[in-house]
């Protein structure tokens, strides 16, 4: 069987590279990949203008150079497309007519159509019936949870952090909240805590975090700054840790602790909303006992044991889970 050939498209955000190369690792599970990768700058033309151009005369080398100021561009050979964030919906279209390539898209198809992707991949189970290629799943991640150590269940915790969005919001009584439950879960109940900020964490949560690490007899064993070092990732925060503590604004997070078979707590601050597609996401998230929202200012540290130990990880390979549907969805590409 020959290599399958795949170009991963990135607009530059790590949160939708990092589903791209999910969905590359689990085709690996099937095939061997090779794969290349592609970074457009981000456009600031409307989303619905940038669509119609995908359905008109307009070629796609006119889009490109148009939308993505990609004048010259020589594209690598290969036998799929791929990508994730609205911003790379017309490149991963143009690009995969241009090569003659299959595509696959994941997220929310906004006003493009599903008829110009091989597959689309979403966490929202509403969307899969505007079309059948409209497919619902977890949101993905490279990460193989099979080559994770077991951990203990009660014995150390880790804390993934991430910000303020567009509808949520914590105050600065939120995050002195955060910071006493570590300290009164390590002193009550020997809990110790691996953290691990966001890009998205307000500077004075970083410094007051990294103020605390550096404590004696401090809660956090370990404080993974993302924004200071690239050494140390989620991987190596999960790979110590049973069990997960994730601020309720980012799904991405809460879906690689997951991912990461981990039991999720994920905390709400007092300003909190979701769209009705991403509270049907976290509903579904939920249903399957892999993770229990609370609120912030509700959790004290003997009902963090309970809350944590009343879920059930997931019990199977999230990877082979997805490349079993992604080889019933897409062609054989054995060539």
């Amino acid at each position: 069987m020959s290599k399958l050939r795949i170009l991963i498209i990135s607009d530059g955000r790590a949160g939708h590279f990092h589903l791209s190369e999910g969905i590359a690792a689990a085709l690996g599970r099937k095939q061997d990949v090779d794969t290349e990768y592609l970074q457009i700058n981000c456009n600031n033309y409307p989303g619905l203008a940038v669509s119609m151009m995908t359905r008109s005369w307009m070629s796609s080398q006119q889009i490109l150079r148009i939308v993505y100021g990609l004048k010259m561009i020589a594209l690598p050979d290969v036998d799929l497309v791929v990508s994730a964030g609205s911003k790379t919906l017309a490149a991963n279209i143009c690009m995969s007519r241009l090569l003659n390539a299959a595509n696959i898209f994941y997220g929310s198809l906004r006003r493009f159509r599903a008829q110009d992707f091989t597959l689309v991949l979403t966490s929202y189970p509403r969307q899969t019936r505007l079309a059948p290629n409209i497919i619902h799943a977890l949101k993905p991640s490279a990460l193989d949870p099979d080559t994770l150590p077991s951990t203990n269940v009660n014995g150390r915790f880790g804390m993934v952090i991430g910000g303020p969005s567009r509808r949520i919001n914590f105050s600065q009584n939120d995050w002195r909240i955060l910071g006493n439950m570590m300290q009164n879960t390590h002193m009550l109940c020997g809990v110790r805590w691996s953290v691990s900020n966001s890009r998205r964490t307000p500077k004075e949560v970083n410094a007051m975090l990294s103020a605390l690490s550096k404590k004696k007899h401090s809660p956090i064993d370990e404080f993974i700054d993302v924004t200071s070092t690239r050494q140390k990732t989620l991987s190596d925060l999960f790979a110590k840790v049973s069990s997960v503590v994730c601020t309720a604004d980012s799904s991405s997070m809460i879906s690689e602790a997951v991912w990461a078979r981990k039991r999720v707590i994920a905390i709400e601050p007092n300003k909190f909303a979701l769209t009705r597609n991403e509270r049907n996401y976290r509903d579904w998230l939920e249903s399957k006992g892999w993770i229990i929202s609370y609120k912030l200012k509700e959790i004290e540290p003997e009902k963090l044991i309970w809350l944590f130990n009343a879920l059930k990880p997931m019990s199977h390979n999230p990877l082979d889970h997805l490349s079993k549907l992604l080889a019933e969805k897409i062609v054989c590409f054995d060539k």
